[in-house]
């Protein structure tokens, strides 16, 4: 995920988040411009980020920027097989269907998620034959899981939602299943 907007940027995360100090950050940038390179390369260099540290920073900076992207006002996001992608050999590659699900886990509220299901009570459940993600990629809680097995195996929402609540489940964790489900093509 890339930005050219400075707020975005790892260097500003690092600083905003208190790993570095705003004159380091000043010092690894001009030795940047001077010698080129990268700016995780420098920070080690400097001894100011472990290496371990900096491949967990990197992981933490790229899932804040890809949830930045759900919450857009306008815009739109999709699963596609094989686009997971890895920051660097320091790190391991992020998985695209988990940060999606992580989120709108993060993102979906009560209200939006019931104006969304209002007209699908009595609306049969199609499942996709081809989905876009396979359910096991999609990160869900063991709560979530039960709901999407609910979901996927009941002929109508209505009744879904019966043997969730019977299960224990709370409505809202149901219906942000369901959600998910949806977007992932399943």
């Amino acid at each position: 995920i890339e930005s050219n907007i400075k707020t975005e940027l790892f260097g500003a995360f690092l600083v905003n988040h208190r790993e570095i100090t705003e004159e380091q950050m000043t010092k690894a940038l001009s030795q940047l411009h001077d010698k080129g390179g990268r700016l995780g390369d420098v920070l080690i260099s400097e001894k100011w980020v472990q290496p371990a540290r900096l491949a967990n920073l990197l992981e933490e900076h790229q899932r804040d920027r890809f949830r930045t992207l759900l919450a857009w006002d306008s815009g739109g996001y999709s699963f596609h097989e094989g686009d997971d992608f890895e920051l660097d050999a320091l790190s391991a590659p992020l998985h695209t269907a988990q940060l999606t699900t992580d989120g709108l886990r993060d993102l979906l509220d009560t209200r939006f998620l019931l104006k969304v299901f209002a007209d699908f009570n009595i609306a049969p459940i199609r499942r996709n034959k081809r989905p876009n993600v396979l359910l096991e990629d999609l990160g869900l809680t063991p709560i979530e899981f039960r709901a999407a097995n609910f979901l996927l195996n009941d002929k109508h929402l209505q009744n879904a939602m019966k043997h969730i609540a019977d299960a224990g489940a709370e409505r809202i964790d149901a219906l942000r299943t369901a959600y998910i489900l949806l977007q992932a093509g399943l």
